[in-house]
C-alpha cells in the first residue's frame, strides 16, 4: 500500500507543478513538434511500405500493388500511395480500386521531385482527388522484384484535419488533467499500475504458451525425423505420416506422391487426414509446383490456378510442395486445408524437406537391399535372400504346424550348351528359364538362382501331395519351353529336379535343402529331365496312401 501511494502521489504532484508551467509553453511548441513528429512517422511508414511491397515480390501491376496500399493504409490509419518511376499511380489506400488507374500523373508533384533528387521529399498542399489539405512524405529508391531492381515511389500522407484534431485533443487533455487535480491523476496512476501488472501477467502467459507450442512443434518435428529415419520401406513411412503430420498441420489432409521409375508419372503413396478422393496417378505436367520448381498455393478466395490433378478439392485450398533431395525432385507433398496461415506454410515446407530426405533414404536402402538380395543377371532372389526368408518361415511353420516345400532344379547339359552356342546364349537361356519359373509358380513362392545353372524354389503352406504334383507339372512344362537362339535356331532345355519337405518336426531348413539337393543328384543319375523326392517326402506320400 505504501509503495502504491508513493507511485500514485509522486507523479500527481509532479504533473500538477509541471503542468502549470508547461501549459504556457506547450501551445508555442505544439505545432512545430507535432509537424516534425508527423513528418518523421510518415517517412518511416513510406520506407516500411516499400519494404512490404518488396517482400511481396510480385509484378508491379495495379492488381498486385493496390491491395498492398490498402492493407498498409488501413493498418497505419494513413494514406499510402505507390507510384512507379514515371509517375503513374499503381495503388492508393484512399481511392477506390477502380479509380486508381485514372489518377493523374504524379511525377511533377513537389514531394516526388525532391524524392527523386535526394531520396525523399515532403509537401503540404490541397488534394484535388480527396478535396482536403494533406501533409505528404515521399520516398524513392530501388526495390528488388523477382530478381530485378526497380525504382519506385512510396508516399505516406495524413489529412490536416488529423493534425488539428490531435493538437486540440492534446490541449483538452492537458487542461482536463490540470482541472481534475490530484484525485484524477491519482486514479489514473493507480489504474496504470494495475494495468501494467495485468499486462505483464498476460504477456508472460502468452509468452509461456508460445514457448510451449513451439517446443511441442519442435518435438513433433524431431519425432517425425526419428520415425521416418527408422522406416525400412514406404509402407512404414505411410503410418508415420498419417499419425504425425495431422498434429503439425491441424485440420488438414493430404498425400505424398513419388515419381515412378519412368519419371513421367507420379503415384500417391502416403496419405493422412480425409480419404483421398482424387486419382492416385498423375503426369508431372499436371502439377504447377513441378512446373515452377517451388511450392504452389491455391487459396479459396484467390484467382490462383489450381493443379489439374486436384478434382475433388472444391471446398479447400490446395498446396503442392516439390520434394527435393540431393538436388533431384523425387515427388510432391500435397496438402488440402480450408485456410493456410503463414506459419502453417513455413511448417509445411519444413515437413516437405524432411520427407524428401527420408523418402530418398528409404528408396536408397530399398535399392541396396535389392542389390544385396537379387541376382543381377536373372533378377531372381539370390541364395542369401532365400536363407534369410526361410529362417523367418521356419518359426512360422513350427508355430502354425505348416509345411514348406523345397525344390532344387539343375538345367541339363548346360555346360555343353555354353560350349556350343556361347555364353551370351547361355545367359539368355538362364533369363528365359527364370521368367518361366516365375510365371509357373505362385506369388507367395520364392524362386531363387542358387548358383550357376541351379535354381531353388521355396513353396510355403503346402502338403506332400500338392508338392509332388507341382514339381511333376513344373518338370513337364519346362521340357516344353522353346528358346530362340539367334534368328534361326530354337533350343529346348530340360531340367532335373529334386524335392523335399520341411515339417514342424524338422530341426533345420538347411537339412531340408540338403535332402532336396540329394534328390536332385538322384534325378541326374536316373537320366535327367525327371523328378526325384527325398526319403521324408516319399514316406509322407506313402503314409497318406
Amino acid at each position: 500500500m505504501i509503495l502504491t501511494a508513493r507511485v500514485v502521489l509522486l507523479p500527481a504532484s509532479i504533473l500538477i507543478v509541471l503542468g502549470l508551467f508547461g501549459l504556457v509553453m506547450i501551445d508555442q511548441q505544439l505545432r512545430g513538434s507535432m509537424a516534425s513528429r508527423v513528418e518523421h512517422e510518415l517517412h518511416r511508414l513510406a520506407e516500411s511500405s516499400l519494404v512490404t511491397l518488396e517482400d511481396a515480390n510480385r509484378p508491379l501491376s495495379i492488381v498486385n500493388v493496390d491491395p498492398v496500399s490498402k492493407r498498409l493504409g488501413e493498418a497505419g490509419q494513413v494514406r499510402i500511395t505507390f507510384v512507379d518511376a514515371s509517375g503513374v499511380v499503381a495503388g492508393d489506400s484512399n481511392v477506390e480500386a477502380g479509380a486508381v488507374g485514372s489518377m493523374s500523373n504524379h511525377k511533377d508533384r513537389s514531394e516526388f521531385v525532391d524524392a527523386k533528387t535526394v531520396g525523399w521529399g515532403h509537401a503540404f498542399r490541397y488534394s484535388e482527388t480527396l478535396r482536403k489539405d494533406f501533409f505528404y512524405v515521399a520516398v524513392y529508391r530501388p526495390i528488388e522484384i523477382q530478381g530485378e531492381n526497380i525504382y519506385y515511389y512510396a508516399r505516406a500522407s495524413v489529412s490536416s484535419d488529423v493534425l488539428k484534431h490531435q493538437i486540440t485533443q492534446m490541449r483538452m487533455a492537458l487542461l482536463s488533467i490540470l482541472l481534475a487535480g490530484v484525485i484524477l491523476i491519482s486514479a489514473i496512476a493507480f489504474l496504470i499500475v494495475r494495468r501494467a501488472a495485468m499486462t505483464t501477467l498476460m504477456r508472460q502467459a502468452a509468452l509461456e504458451k508460445e514457448v510451449s507450442d513451439k517446443t511441442a512443434e519442435i518435438e513433433r518435428m524431431h519425432e517425425l525425423d526419428s520415425l521416418l529415419n527408422a522406416c525400412s520401406d514406404l509402407n512404414e513411412a505411410s503410418k508415420v505420416v498419417g499419425k504425425i503430420i495431422p498434429t503439425l498441420l491441424s485440420n488438414s489432409s493430404g498425400a505424398i506422391s513419388v515419381y515412378k521409375s519412368s519419371r513421367n508419372q507420379l503415384k500417391m503413396l502416403l496419405f493422412w487426414g480425409r480419404v483421398w478422393g482424387d486419382s492416385l496417378y498423375y503426369n508431372s505436367d499436371q502439377c504447377w509446383a513441378l512446373r515452377k520448381g517451388h511450392e504452389h498455393l491455391s487459396r479459396l478466395d484467390s484467382s490462383q490456378v489450381e493443379c489439374e490433378h486436384f478434382t475433388q478439392a472444391k471446398d479447400r485450398a490446395t498446396l503442392c510442395i516439390p520434394l527435393i533431395a540431393h538436388g533431384e525432385t523425387i515427388g510432391v507433398m500435397h496438402v488440402l486445408k480450408t485456410q493456410f496461415e503463414d506459419q502453417e506454410l513455413v511448417i509445411a515446407k519444413a515437413i516437405a524437406k524432411r520427407l524428401a530426405m527420408s523418402i530418398a533414404n528409404i528408396e536408397l536402402k530399398s535399392s541396396l537391399r535389392q542389390m544385396a538380395f537379387k541376382d543381377p543377371l536373372t533378377h531372381l532372389y539370390n541364395r542369401r535372400y532365400l536363407y534369410e526368408t526361410l529362417e523367418q518361415w521356419f518359426s512360422v511353420s513350427h508355430k502354425n504346424r505348416t509345411e514348406i516345400g523345397i525344390v532344387m532344379i539343375d538345367l541339363d547339359h548346360f555346360k555343353q550348351l555354353n560350349d556350343n552356342y556361347g555364353h551370351d546364349a547361355g545367359d539368355k537361356v538362364l533369363k528365359e528359364i527364370s521368367q518361366f519359373l516365375l510365371e509357373a509358380t505362385r506369388a507367395s513362392d520364392i524362386v531363387c538362382r542358387y548358383g550357376g545353372e541351379e535354381f531353388c524354389i521355396a513353396i510355403p503352406d503346402t502338403t506332400a501331395a500338392e508338392l509332388t504334383q507341382t514339381v511333376q507339372k513344373l518338370c513337364e512344362e519346362l521340357a516344353e519351353v522353346s528358346i530362340e537362339i539367334g534368328r534361326t535356331q530354337r533350343l529346348k532345355v530340360t531340367g532335373s529336379m529334386g524335392a523335399s519337405i520341411f515339417t514342424s518336426h524338422c530341426n533345420s531348413i538347411e537339412n531340408t535343402i540338403t535332402e532336396a539337393d540329394e534328390a536332385l543328384y538322384n534325378a541326374k543319375e536316373a537320366g535327367r529331365n525327371c523328378v526325384r523326392f527325398s526319403k521324408l517326402l516319399e514316406d509322407k506320400l506313402n503314409a497318406s496312401d
